[in-house]
């Protein structure tokens, strides 16, 4: 409790000492707490962090038997699922938040203000018994904090429930997203496989550039290369080695990696054709002489990856885009649903009734 304390005023005088200096800077000062509220501080744990962008953190925190969701530099939010309950920052949840969390103090405020009426204070002034939180937290970063409920759909994954939080509403996105790929996105962040790594659908919602937004969404399929090709032989060997440490053997030991517009046209198998359609059209107005759907999404990527004189620009506008990516999206969905009995860990054994 004292270092997290001790951490709070730090930060403060090193603030202030930007522009003058601190006199009182050793003098002990700490934040008022209740006996509760130092349960708070003493318990709660960080157990990840993720940035979702400049000035933008999603944290998962844990105290008791729950999980919390803690957002930096929020006080708001879109529309909070029913499985959010947002909770009031008490001064023992403060103080351990702004030392574990490393909160900044934004350039904005006034050392001087900092200086007359928190500094100002300490423990050899008459009468003090700590600072009231509600006097130290306004210089800080904000904090939105959310207790995770036990209807939550899924599993707790910081960056599946983030950006289930930012794509509820478009506060927090740069691109004019079409509603149509927004609702297949949410759909997916709700109810697609666990094995979907989210935090390439995140960091594309987030994106401030089209071609950015693309290529965070195309990682996700880049990622399952290798299993188009060796999934066979995964099943073949019957071995409990996962798909992916597999791969990375092979890649590691032998050298070996897939051909990949080859292993992407694999992945396109299976896809219904009416969720490849707006690529079709869309390669039918570009006039694009690639073979395949595959074969052109694969030039795509190579267009927006390499500066080269073979590769031109893409002249999409924002509705092409918007079409591209609601592809690539559903490449994604098909692929992981089409490899997560071997990429998603298996359900426990039911528990067996006493009875028989």
């Amino acid at each position: 409790m004292i270092a997290a304390n001790t951490a709070v005023f730090r930060k403060l005088v090193e603030f202030v000492q930007l522009e003058q200096v601190v006199p009182t800077a050793h003098i002990i000062r700490f934040i008022r707490t209740t006996a509760e509220e130092k349960n708070w501080l003493q318990h709660v744990q960080i157990t990840e962090k993720a940035t979702i962008m400049a000035g933008f953190r999603a944290n998962r925190m844990r105290f008791g038997e729950d999980d919390y969701l803690v957002f930096v530099g929020r006080t708001t939010i879109g529309e909070v699922p029913e499985w959010l309950v947002q909770i009031e920052l008490n001064a023992g949840l403060a103080t351990a938040l702004i030392d574990e969390l490393d909160l900044t103090i934004p350039k904005h405020h006034s050392s001087y203000e900092i200086a007359q009426h928190v500094l100002a204070l300490h423990k050899e002034v008459e009468g003090y018994i700590g600072h009231a939180m509600e006097d130290v937290m306004p210089f800080f970063d904000p904090l939105l904090i959310f207790r995770v409920e036990k209807s939550l759909p899924f599993s707790f994954d910081l960056y599946r429930v983030s950006a289930v939080c930012v794509a509820s509403g478009r506060d927090l996105l740069f691109l004019p997203f079409d509603e149509a790929y927004l609702n297949e996105l949410r759909e997916i962040l709700l109810e697609g496989p666990t094995c979907i790594p989210f935090e390439g659908l995140l960091h594309s919602l987030t994106a401030v550039h089209w071609k950015y937004a693309f290529l965070d969404l195309y990682r996700g399929v880049e990622r399952l290369f290798s299993m188009a090709r060796i999934g066979e032989l995964h099943k073949a060997l019957g071995q409990p080695v996962p798909l992916l440490d597999l791969s990375a053997s092979l890649e590691e030991h032998i050298g070996w990696r897939p051909k990949e517009d080859d292993a992407l046209e694999r992945l396109f198998e299976g896809i219904p054709e009416s969720d490849i359609e707006p690529l079709r059209n869309l390669k039918e107005r570009a006039g694009s002489t690639a073979g395949s759907m595959s074969a052109w999404l694969y030039s795509l990527r190579n267009r927006v990856v390499h500066y080269r004189p073979a590769h031109e620009g893409i002249g999409f506008d924002d509705s092409d885009w918007n079409l591209l990516l609601l592809v690539t999206l559903r490449v994604v969905l098909h692929a992981y649903k089409k490899y997560a009995p071997q990429l998603e860990p298996p359900l426990p054994p039911p528990i067996q009734d006493a009875g028989g």
